[in-house]
């Protein structure tokens, strides 16, 4: 299962996703404009943190499942398939 993460701002923003297990990177990832990124994560049941930054109206902490993807768009709103919750 993976998190996928698609940037659709008017800038780069920077991404980090947590882990429970080993394996799997956890530092912070810039994606530019118009690029996806994507994290493994194999316990989908607890979920993890993700951090965003200089993402407008959508940076700072959320709990997001494994089997989630999340756009962030142009106008500083969000849509997702999966669990994405702002925290």
């Amino acid at each position: 299962m993976s998190i996928t993460v698609i940037n659709e701002t008017l800038g780069p923003i920077k991404v980090s996703v947590n882990k429970w297990t080993d394996g799997g990177e956890t530092k912070s990832y810039v994606i530019p404009i118009e690029k996806t990124e994507s994290w493994t994560r194999k316990d989908n049941n607890r979920g993890v943190i993700m951090y965003v930054e200089d993402c407008p109206n959508n940076n700072g902490p959320w709990y997001i499942k494994s089997d989630t993807t999340i756009r962030f768009h142009d106008n500083g709103e969000y849509t997702h398939k999966g669990t994405a919750i702002k925290i």
